[in-house]
């Protein structure tokens, strides 16, 4: 996946982009690094998160948009944490995600600076039991948000697996940078957390 940022441009009379005029703008490429797999292909342990995850989509609150959220997170003793689902509410903006529901329950038993890998999936709750999806579901802007918050925070790159039902496409992602490029952070504040 390649994301190209251009600094500055202007319009032309004919309304095309024009960049000639302008000899010292730098284009910068961001390139985030995007592992496509099947599950077999990942090892046991992430295999299993992904399963687990899977179940966890049927502890999803989701009576407004039917889309059943499943998330568990690793820790560095191998420890599955499992049970994360979506819960929606009528206000959506009071809505909390799989992924945060998790975080959440591992700050405050003090387990955040254990968490070394995220798995997250769903589906709609109108799917079959044997529902395929096309393609593997990532997490919103917020939860992205509040997953570089925890990097930024024991200073180090987290996986994440993301998948969609479907066990010849899931995506092993290496670092919350390749999925919230030019992130907001503590360093965007001058600041380091702890």
């Amino acid at each position: 996946i390649r994301l190209v940022i251009l600094a500055s441009f202007y319009r032309s009379k004919d309304n095309q982009f024009n960049l000639t005029k302008h000899t010292n703008m730098k284009k910068i490429i961001l390139l985030q690094e995007i592992f496509q797999c099947k599950l077999e292909e990942l090892s046991p342990d992430e295999q299993e998160m992904i399963l687990k995850a899977r179940k966890a989509t049927k502890g999803s609150y989701s009576p407004y948009s039917g889309f059943e959220v499943g998330c568990t997170i690793q820790l560095d003793d191998l420890t599955i944490i499992e049970d994360g689902s979506n819960y929606e509410n009528a206000a959506y903006t009071v809505t909390t995600c799989a992924e945060r529901v998790l975080l959440h329950y591992l700050h405050v038993t003090h387990q955040t600076e254990k968490i070394i890998k995220i798995a997250v999936t769903a589906k709609h709750k109108s799917e079959g039991v044997d529902y395929v999806g096309e393609t593997p579901v990532a997490p919103c802007g917020v939860c992205r948000q509040s997953l570089k918050e925890v990097e930024d925070r024991i200073g180090k790159q987290l996986i994440f697996l993301l998948d969609g039902f479907n066990n010849d496409k899931i995506y092993r992602v290496i670092g919350i940078d390749s999925l919230l490029p030019l992130g907001f952070g503590p360093a965007s504040l001058g600041m380091t957390v702890k």
